[in-house]
């Protein structure tokens, strides 16, 4: 494999295991922009997800509704 080869993989791999692109081009020092270019790669052969039916659109506006922003000022 080529060294460019070898890069991609890497990056790949590091995003695949969810390290930030900052941290990767850091790490493997490069451009971040080759991390960013990596991702889009990867990104634009992943199918789009299907749109949410009404049921699940419902059912989040169900659990959602059930926290009300009191309970996440304890520490005001």
């Amino acid at each position: 494999m080529s060294a460019m080869s070898d890069i991609y993989t890497e990056i790949q791999i590091m995003l695949e295991q969810g390290h930030s692109p900052q941290a990767i081009a850091q790490v493997l020092e490069v451009p971040v922009s080759w991390v960013y270019e990596v991702y889009e790669q990867l990104t634009e052969d992943m199918p789009e997800p299907p749109a949410p039916t009404e049921d699940e659109l419902d059912d989040m506006a169900d659990y959602y509704s059930n926290y009300s922003s009191e309970q996440y000022h304890e520490f005001d």
